[in-house]
């Protein structure tokens, strides 16, 4: 890699040293995940209730589609750990835990929409499927030039129906990490926008 490109990076608030950092955090978060015993996972019908409540809270304060995406990823994975010590108490807990996540992201948007803050747009710590493919087509804006940013536009639209589909499916996990399913979906959009043959 040039020393122009990576100034370019680093000029889009993209170093290169922020790949690897996202997925030694993923590492770590699954790893947690996989150590909790015994198995168990949140029951399906709670999840989509949870889901659907972050969903409309995201809609009532007008927060953007990444925001419920992140807020997907903390519950999946704060119920990978918590899930090992299954219980009513713990299913009981899923309404204040589902406030507490959005209310934490909510906080954390406003703070850097806010005209008054100098900050640049939070990473989030725990980056989300949204928030790799959103990396990619950055960096991919980045390394062309923007030659291709109508193309990047389009591919960020036309993945979010399949990027919803596969986060209602089945909760993040080791075998269907973010990482990876942001990397796929970024590589069919560029197959369906045609920058490469199929």
């Amino acid at each position: 890699m040039t020393q122009e490109l990576e100034s370019r990076l680093e000029r889009a608030g993209l170093p290169v040293e922020l790949m690897p950092v996202w997925a030694a955090r993923e590492r770590r978060v699954f790893a947690l995940g996989a150590a909790a015993s015994p198995k168990a996972s949140t029951p399906t019908p709670v999840r989509h209730m949870a889901l659907e409540f972050l969903q409309s809270a995201c809609v009532l304060y007008k927060l953007p589609h990444s925001v419920w995406f992140e807020a997907v990823h903390l519950l999946d994975v704060f119920n990978s750990v918590q899930a090992s010590a299954l219980s009513e108490d713990w299913l009981c807990a899923m309404p204040a835990t589902c406030l507490a996540i959005f209310d934490i992201l909510r906080k954390s948007h406003n703070a850097v929409a806010s005209p008054l803050s100098s900050q640049r747009p939070l990473r989030p710590d725990l980056p989300s499927m949204i928030s790799w493919m959103d990396m990619l087509r950055l960096r991919f804006n980045a390394m062309t030039m923007e030659h291709f940013a109508s193309s990047m536009d389009w591919i960020g639209a036309a993945v979010f129906p399949t990027a919803r589909l596969l986060v209602l499916w089945r909760p993040c996990s080791a075998d269907r990490a973010p990482r990876s399913l942001g990397f796929g979906l970024f590589c069919l959009g560029l197959v369906h926008a045609q920058l490469v043959p199929l």
